[in-house]
């Protein structure tokens, strides 16, 4: 760090005014401030104690570093006598006990955002993990496979943080019970709410205790892995209808009818997620959505929030007819549509909904590999997801659906393209003259690649994608690999991530 800033050069940043600089920082993210700040001493001090900068603080993408005395000196430094950062995400970060939480609770109740899910919302990339599409970025998902690395809260410590005035809280995976259902419930200022697969002591009437006490202000409602009761989506019914965002599980065919009822009331609703289907009239779920709806999933993700103590479920066929179809084309504001296994499609169902959905920014579609619908397996169903038609379209997720060459050589005019996730795309694809290399050169936006079944000739990338040991962390230690010898060696159904680093594309191979 340099004592003085640059005078010999009157253009110099250091040169600037401070509301400039200021300026110049709100539009950077968090790394660029602290290596700026720590250039020279002018911007260490204009920076450190500024909270608003630091806002929101996402600590997830390093979990496994943040500890208690981590957390807190990040926090003292980036704080002043009247203000601190008030939007934070601990996530995944395993490392901290109950004892955190309550002594962030006594020293910062006045934080607005805080995300202490168990799972972390960001974070790296690892193959062989399911990603969920809760999360904003697969590619930036950790699965931990060592219970020794979650982190469970005690209900003292679920109590104190219940005293603070969260606006957004998320417990996703926590082990609550009814103390801290009713605790919850009493949080006046409580917008948005996330307790997906607290399943293991969270009961129905629980739940229904927290859509009482919450209902009025409450906009947002994550309770995925719960299968709620009549009861319960009567309550959410009566209480909760000011909801702009839902996710929750789904259960018997006779509840995608109430659920129905439900969405038909609440005229706020512009993001809806249901998992889990196990049946039931799904067309008239989409007819009675909202026309400015602007977020639909409808995937199964059977393993994501799992009911405990239920075992193993077997997915279930998503019953969209014609008639679904053409009301998902009406929905001209959807920027986000995930569907799986469906029961029925054609070229034309699916062509027809990507062309009216001008604004779609996430497409996901994820077929049974026995399909039997009439011409899935046989031509590609997707030949309107292109450019000209989808500009905006930042990720795209394709299980079990055949695409052509044409297409997946047309997706590299993508301009904001930033994930793909193929698997079992079709013999047509995967032998032709190699799009994944054309995608790694020309696309500027795209940031992960996952492929898996695909016969994809990655002998056609080997020179441009390094070799990274797949349980390597985010240092740069590489490990040296004969490229050749691992292309050779991949096999069928063998899953490949390719995901932009500061050095280039790199791989990881399961």
């Amino acid at each position: 760090m340099t004592s003085q800033p640059d005078q010999k050069h009157p253009g110099h940043i250091t040169q600037f005014a401070p509301e400039v600089v200021l300026q110049i920082t709100n539009n950077l993210g968090i790394q660029d401030i602290l290596a700026l700040s720590s250039s020279c001493r002018t911007f260490y001090h204009m920076l450190t104690q500024r909270p608003s900068l630091y806002t929101p603080l996402i600590l997830s993408p390093y979990a496994d570093k943040i500890t208690s005395k981590t957390l807190f000196s990040i926090l003292k430094r980036h704080s002043t006598h009247t203000s601190y950062i008030q939007n934070l995400d601990l996530s995944g970060c395993y490392h901290l006990s109950s004892e955190s939480a309550i002594h962030l609770a006594k020293k910062y109740p006045h934080l607005t955002n805080l995300d202490i899910s168990v799972n972390p919302r960001n974070g790296r990339l690892v193959p062989g993990r399911y990603r969920e599409g809760v999360y904003k970025d697969w590619r930036k998902t950790i699965a931990f496979n060592s219970v020794n690395q979650e982190w469970r809260l005690s209900n003292h410590a679920m109590h104190m943080l219940t005293r603070c005035t969260l606006h957004t809280l998320s417990l996703a995976g926590h082990d609550l019970d009814s103390s801290t259902a009713h605790a919850i419930s009493q949080m006046v200022h409580l917008t948005s709410l996330d307790i997906s697969g607290c399943t293991w002591r969270l009961s129905q009437a629980d739940l229904q205790t927290i859509a009482r006490g919450l209902g009025k202000n409450l906009l947002e409602l994550r309770i995925l892995g719960f299968e709620p009761t009549d009861l319960t989506l009567l309550c959410l019914r009566q209480h909760c209808w000011k909801l702009k965002l839902l996710h929750l599980s789904g259960g018997k065919p006779m509840m995608m009818s109430k659920l129905t009822s439900i969405v038909h009331t609440m005229k706020s609703l512009q993001d809806i997620r249901v998992t889990q289907i196990r049946g039931g009239d799904v067309d008239s779920l989409v007819q009675n959505l909202n026309q400015d709806t602007q977020s639909l999933d409808l995937s199964a993700k059977m393993d994501m929030y799992p009911s405990r103590g239920r075992g193993m479920r077997i997915e279930s066929a998503l019953n969209l007819t014609l008639r679904g179809f053409d009301a998902l084309s009406t929905l001209h504001h959807l920027q986000v549509l995930r569907l799986s296994n469906l029961s029925w499609i054609s070229e034309d169902a699916v062509s027809n909904i990507i062309r009216n959905l001008p604004l779609l920014s996430k497409f996901e579609l994820r077929m049974w590999p026995d399909i039997e619908s009439s011409d899935l397996r046989t031509c590609d169903v997707v030949t309107t997801l292109v450019p000209d038609t989808v500009p905006n379209l930042t990720e795209i997720t394709l299980v079990g659906v055949s695409i052509s060459q044409s297409t997946a050589l047309a997706w590299s005019k993508f301009k904001y393209l930033e994930q793909i996730e193929l698997s079992d795309i079709g013999v047509e694809a995967g032998s032709g003259n190699g799009f994944i290399r054309t995608w790694l050169m020309d696309m500027v936006s795209l940031e992960a690649l996952r492929v898996t079944k695909c016969g994809i000739q990655w002998q056609q990338v080997a020179d441009i994608v390094r070799m990274r040991d797949s349980e390597a962390d985010d240092t740069e230690d590489w490990v040296e690999h004969n490229i050749d010898e691992l292309v050779g060696s991949m096999q069928y159904e063998d899953e490949v991530v390719i995901r932009k680093s500061r050095k280039g594309w790199e791989w990881r191979w399961s």
